[in-house]
């Protein structure tokens, strides 16, 4: 059996001595039933995200790091935690078409020339 003297310093506050000693551990760790729903909040006010934490490795310093994207966006565009580069790493995200030009004008008929009565 190993002994261990616990060292106090000198004017400490003894008054917490089950936390120095580890009695009182159990009763913090686990809760009756009763106190512990009144400290849980009724619900949960935020939607979970979509998505999750992905790893990347940055195209210019080389490091591995985390960045939370969603699933349902195919092309992120990630910030590095180290070097702020910002790039895409699953490649650029298609080029949205361009509008279709407008349809022109219909040309009205130009008037026959009027001539002068002779």
């Amino acid at each position: 059996v190993i002994s261990v003297k616990m060292v106090v310093p000198k004017g400490a506050n003894l008054r917490f001595k089950g936390a120095l000693t580890g009695r009182d551990h159990r009763a913090r760790l686990a809760p009756t039933s009763a106190t512990q729903d009144m400290h849980l909040p009724p619900r949960v006010s935020f939607r979970p995200m979509d998505g999750g934490r992905n790893f990347f490795t940055c195209a210019r310093c080389h490091k591995r790091f985390a960045f939370y994207t969603l699933s349902k966006n195919e092309h992120p565009k990630v910030k590095c935690s180290f070097c702020r580069l910002e790039y895409y790493p699953l490649g650029e995200p298609p080029v949205a078409a361009a509008p279709p030009p407008p349809a022109a004008a219909p040309v009205a008929p130009a008037p026959a020339p009027s001539t002068p009565p002779s």
